[in-house]
């Protein structure tokens, strides 16, 4: 059975860096950022357009669940509310797929750090920060693993989830453009300390939600 594997969490926690060290340990796999079906100018967030990025986010996940091959799909968004999830899940109830979702909590002057220095770059708007503090109060008991990350790598975090989600680590083809990550490659250790203490940072914020 295929598996859709959700990340969320608020702008700036780091989902995007997570899931582009993830997607190559997932293969075969798709990966959809629902930011991109967001991408207009000028930007519009009427109900009319919200109705149309949720189908065409429903539209795109349904074709990977239906595609042959690929046995993953990867979806990040910041979907700080279940009745969003559970929306797209209703949308996308002819097709069968295990689900698993997971919370990204960055810590709150991680969060602000990061969030400051895209605002920075003018990669980001001012009213960020504000915004993302606000929507990172939704996730603690929203459904699906809520992870504490405010002490771990992206690859750490990764090799978090990909053990929860029973993936045997392997190293990737020579050559492969994702050799950027490659701190993750050995199996018996994260970049900064063993699997073990990884596990353990994580466990005072993992809920199943």
């Amino acid at each position: 059975m295929k598996r859709l594997i959700v990340v969320r969490g608020p702008m700036g926690a780091g989902k995007t860096t997570l899931c582009q060290v993830l997607l190559p340990y997932l293969q075969p796999a798709f990966w959809l950022d629902g930011d991109w079906c967001w991408k207009m100018e000028p930007f519009t967030a009427d109900e009319a357009m919200r109705e149309m990025v949720m189908e065409n986010i429903a539209f795109l996940l349904g074709q990977f669940l239906r595609a042959e091959g690929k046995d993953n799909v990867l979806f990040s968004w910041v979907l700080h509310e279940d009745t969003i999830l559970e929306d797209l899940l209703h949308r996308l109830s002819s097709f069968r797929f295990s689900l698993h979702v997971f919370n990204l909590e960055p810590g709150e002057q991680a969060l602000t750090e990061r969030l400051q220095g895209d605002i920075a770059r003018g990669a980001r708007e001012e009213d960020v920060v504000q915004r993302a503090l606000e929507r990172r109060g939704h996730y603690p008991g929203l459904r699906g693993e809520y992870l504490d990350t405010s002490q771990l790598t992206p690859e750490e975090t990764a090799r978090v989830i990909l053990e929860k989600l029973g993936k045997q680590l392997k190293a990737l083809p020579e050559g492969s453009p994702f050799s950027l990550f490659p701190s993750i490659l050995p199996v018996n250790r994260c970049p900064q300390r063993p699997l073990e203490q990884c596990n353990s940072d994580l466990s005072k914020g993992l809920h199943q939600g």
